[in-house]
């Protein structure tokens, strides 16, 4: 019931706010003489007998611009987010996994670029025949490691977050217009 009334009647606070007395998901409904929107708890809407909850109608034009003040005023400001960015900057800064990483891949790079170089020494020596599967193998292989590398220098690079403080001024003013 709760998921019907949030397609029928979606609104600021479908699926989050609940009653504080019974509990019961809140749902929009029209009250009044003059059938002014307001929240009411679903318990109630859903029995049709006001007895089942003590909750009163809370009104919904002044409730959601409460919420809209709050998002504007407390969550989309230039504080919030740049302290969000510095959060996120500071989680993203440790790249010493990925160091580790892309040493050992070089590693295994290199060890292969020289398996294959004593290989084609060995071919030119004693015939291709002999050494023919083994390169194969490690060109596979130094294919992968090449992209395994490239990868982790993209994680890397990704790490280093940087967004100027006026693209960030210029972002939020478009998400609160």
């Amino acid at each position: 019931v709760k998921h019907l009334s949030m397609i029928r009647k979606p609104n600021l606070l479908s699926g989050l706010a609940v009653c504080v007395h019974c509990g019961s998901a809140m749902v929009v409904t029209n009250a009044g003489k003059n059938l002014w929107p307001a929240y009411l708890c679903g318990k109630k809407s859903r029995r049709g007998q006001y007895s089942d909850c003590q909750a009163r109608l809370v009104g919904k034009a002044k409730t959601d611009q409460a919420i809209i003040d709050l998002v504007l005023n407390r969550i989309l400001t230039l504080e919030f987010f740049a302290a969000l960015l510095e959060e996120t900057r500071a989680r993203f800064a440790d790249t010493s996994k990925i160091e580790l990483q892309l040493t050992t891949f070089e590693k295994s790079l290199a060890l292969a670029n020289r398996e294959i170089s004593n290989l084609l020494e060995l071919a030119a020596t004693f015939g291709a025949q002999s050494a023919g599967a083994k390169i194969v193998e490690l060109e596979t292989e130094q294919t992968r490691l090449k992209a395994e590398i490239k990868n982790l220098e993209t994680q890397k690079k990704a790490a280093q977050i940087e967004i100027s403080p006026e693209a960030l001024a210029l972002t939020l003013s478009v998400w609160r217009n």
